[in-house]
């Protein structure tokens, strides 16, 4: 899981260096789960909630 602000990814050389990060992950079998910052601060449960369901999702 990765946390993530909106401001960093505005940056393209930084968004196509997640990109490989999460290409090679996934060619390991694992997935890259991407969550904003700001979502945890601001609300805690939903990014609770995407986790768990990414976790179920992939199992």
């Amino acid at each position: 899981m990765f946390c993530d602000s909106t401001k960093h990814h505005r940056n393209g050389k930084v968004k196509m260096k997640d990109e490989k990060i999460s290409n090679e992950l996934q060619n390991l079998g694992i997935k890259a789960i991407r969550i904003q910052g700001s979502e945890i601060v601001n609300n805690l449960e939903k990014a609770v909630d995407r986790i768990l369901e990414e976790v179920k999702n992939n199992t």
